[in-house]
């Protein structure tokens, strides 16, 4: 008997490519980005760092996904959307 074949649905995609793109903007400012493994309401730990020296400060995020009509699915984030 066969197994049947898992298909991989298009919210897997989105949620990869919007860590991508996160992690790139953070990267791009020196900061380390720690993935959880589990889904506790937290998805990503950053790290803060100024001049290659970590602060002692870090945050979570919990990545979400919005489609707004009008708008690219798979735009690139820019300083704007990050809060």
């Amino acid at each position: 008997m066969t197994t049947p074949r898992r298909r991989k649905v298009w919210q897997h995609d989105t949620e990869n490519i919007s860590e991508d793109q996160i992690r790139e903007y953070f990267h791009r400012l020196g900061w380390e980005v720690e993935r959880f493994g589990k889904d506790y309401g937290e998805d990503l730990f950053i790290r803060i760092f100024e001049e290659g020296a970590f602060t002692g400060k870090g945050f979570y995020v919990f990545l979400l996904m919005k489609v707004s009509p009008g708008l690219p699915l798979f735009d690139h984030i820019n300083e704007t959307q990050v809060v």
